[in-house]
């Protein structure tokens, strides 16, 4: 006799959403015995896990749906994918899908981008129409898709007049015979956003239209969406596209696909290389189509952008110290700011923030020379605010004979050009020092700033060097001073002067005009001893006189040197050196200028050459500044 028993076979058959019924064969059994149960679904990833029924998806409101795993979105397109959606009365229209969670459906379905040769993966049915309704996936990725179908292929198979975004599609793999997109393989009048494919889309034949994102669009808006998976159309790989075809160039807005070359003719779509997708700029201008918000990206973690990232910033690598100066390149990072360079030094001072190279805050920006009067080196300084403001500040100037002098900034000849102040420090200089280099430093109360050197010499070759721009009678100033001290640095040394071509044009004869003229008596007991020239910065002539004992000299005004009594014409000026002035002792006077020493040395018989050829050169640079 047979017992029955529960050995058999056991099989599950799907009853609703909410359980499944278990049979259970007899084993042995004669007349085909099996007992049922209805048992609850058990859910993982939302399939079940004895029937492969699909988890509900969460209804949240009359037509609004919350799907948060594989077998959610697998209901959810079974029942879209089970009606008609042209009819009306469908009760499908306006629907609004949120993902709650990122979802995955297989693992590993693409190797190397290419779809993977190794296991076996469930299958996707695209979702025939969405009509009307938006799907929103919440900054969410659904991973894993896999569909092989002869129909138009995608998350979607199409979409009309419906709002896709926030949602990312990646390690998928999309199969369709004419029409193929990661997100759909038609859009009409619809609105794809913030989306992108990280996946495989194929089409079967060599006429298919498969994007990255859609494979045909008309009319609608594809906008700030990218692709960086391989494109397969007919058997041709290596296109990466937004959309393939559209009925307007117009359709897309700020999208990129990963290619080395523009392969798309569709208006608003990059191409761009793959460290511009890992670098973040294709994060960062995404974001810009969206206003900062959705995208981003872990720069040098994640290889592309993902939805609801880290915030990218464009910074800018300046070539200089600051914003004024050109951008040499942009870069791209999670945290804002730009990076600069140095500084750039132009004539001592930064031409981007002004900083002046030496630290101390002064800087040289040019000399002069006094050609006319005193001879002389006067030294243009940019200074700072606080150099400026500080009361001990000066400048120190070294003479060659070692003769240290200051001249306070507050006495400083203060003149403005182009906009800019500048502090004229002037050193003069004795005609035999003309040669040799004169130093000048800034000094503050605290700092000390860089020397500069500089002669008379520098500057009257500058000047006389034609290209420089100078006037001709400006250049033969500067070409008498350098002869002039020539002949004063030789004489004063004991050294012959070397040949001066000009000097030898110069006779006394060319001076007699400046010849002295006296006049009167001397007082008695004073007799007059003749006259001296102090070559300095300016000319001063000297008449000497000397007094028998007993007489009173104090009411003449006279200086007394070394048992000599003199006067003085001082300070004369370049131009003026044939200028006679009176020179009165009592009743006695004498007019002279130093061109009437000048005639008398050249006149003399025992009158050194140096000092012959000291006066020529002096007569020479009287000419030359008087005719300035």
């Amino acid at each position: 006799m047979h017992t029955h028993n529960t050995d058999g076979e056991v099989t599950y058959t799907k009853k609703d959403d909410a359980s499944h019924v278990k049979t259970t064969s007899c084993a042995d059994c004669p007349i085909g015995y099996a007992t049922k149960a209805e048992e609850a679904h058990t859910f993982v990833n939302g399939f079940c896990t004895e029937c492969d029924a699909y988890e509900p998806a969460v209804q949240t409101g009359e037509k609004s749906y919350e799907i948060g795993n594989g077998g959610q979105l697998y209901w959810f397109a079974d029942k879209i994918n089970a009606v008609d959606m042209s009819e009306s009365t469908s009760g499908l229209e306006n629907l609004h899908v949120t993902l709650t969670a990122d979802i995955v459906v297989n693992e590993n379905v693409l190797t190397d981008g290419h779809l993977s040769t190794e296991g076996s993966f469930r299958e996707w049915t695209p979702m025939q129409d969405f009509y009307d309704g938006v799907f929103d996936g919440n900054g969410h990725t659904i991973r894993g898709l896999f569909a092989y179908t002869q129909k138009s292929s995608g998350l979607f198979s199409t979409v009309s007049r419906s709002t896709i975004r926030n949602v990312g599609i990646v390690d998928s793999y999309f199969y369709g015979a004419n029409v193929v997109g990661s997100i759909c393989g038609v859009s009409l009048e619809s609105t794809l956003e913030n989306c992108y494919s990280q996946s495989m889309t194929v089409g079967a034949i060599e006429s298919s239209m498969t994007g990255g994102i859609c494979g045909f669009a008309s009319q609608g808006t594809i906008r700030n969406c990218y692709n960086t998976g391989m494109v397969v159309d007919g058997g041709s790989a290596g296109l990466s596209g937004i959309v393939e075809r559209s009925s307007s160039s117009n359709i897309a807005e700020n999208c990129y696909y990963l290619s080395d070359d523009e392969t798309d003719d569709v208006n608003g779509t990059t191409a761009m290389e793959l460290e511009r997708f890992e670098s973040g700029e294709v994060a960062y201008l995404l974001s810009e189509g969206e206003n900062g918000t959705v995208w981003g990206q872990h720069i040098g973690e994640e290889s592309a952008p993902v939805l609801n990232g880290e915030k990218v910033y464009q910074n800018n690598n300046y070539r200089g110290c600051n914003d004024t100066s050109p951008v040499a390149n942009v870069f791209y990072r999670n945290t804002e700011g730009n990076t600069f360079g140095s500084h750039a030094y132009e004539n001592g001072k930064c031409k981007y923030c002004g900083i002046f190279e030496d630290g101390i805050g002064a800087n040289l920006v040019g000399y002069s020379l006094s050609l006319g009067g005193n001879i002389g080196v006067n030294f243009y300084m940019e200074l700072s605010d606080a150099v400026v403001a500080d009361n001990g500040a000066y400048m120190q100037f070294t003479l060659p004979n070692g003769t240290v002098s200051h001249v306070p900034v507050s006495e400083a000849k203060v003149t403005e050009k182009d906009g800019k102040t500048y502090y004229v420090f002037s050193c003069d200089v004795a005609a035999k020092e003309m040669y040799d280099t004169i130093q000048a430093q800034i000094i503050t109360s605290d700092k000390t700033g860089a020397v500069y050197r500089y002669s008379v010499n520098d500057y009257a070759k500058y000047v006389i060097n034609e290209k420089n721009g100078y006037a001709e009678n400006v250049r033969n100033v500067a070409s008498a001073m350098q002869n002039y001290g020539t002949c004063a640095s030789a004489y004063f040394v004991g050294m012959s002067a070397p040949a001066i071509i000009e000097l030898d044009a110069v006779k006394a004869e060319l001076l007699e005009d400046s010849m002295a003229l006296t006049g009167g008596s001397l007082p008695e007991g004073v007799t007059y001893c003749g006259a001296s020239l102090l070559l300095e910065s300016k000319t001063t002539l000297r008449h000497y006189f000397k007094a028998e004992d007993g007489v009173d000299m104090s009411s003449y005004g006279l200086k007394e040197k070394d048992g000599y009594y003199y006067c003085e014409i001082a300070d004369i000026a370049a131009g003026k050196l044939a200028v006679a002035k009176n020179v009165r002792v009592g009743k006695f006077t004498i007019l002279s200028s130093p061109m009437s020493y000048a005639y008398t040395v050249l006149s003399s018989d025992t009158a050194g050459e140096n000092l012959k050829d000291l006066m020529k050169a002096l007569y020479l640079y009287n000419q030359a500044v008087e005719k300035l």
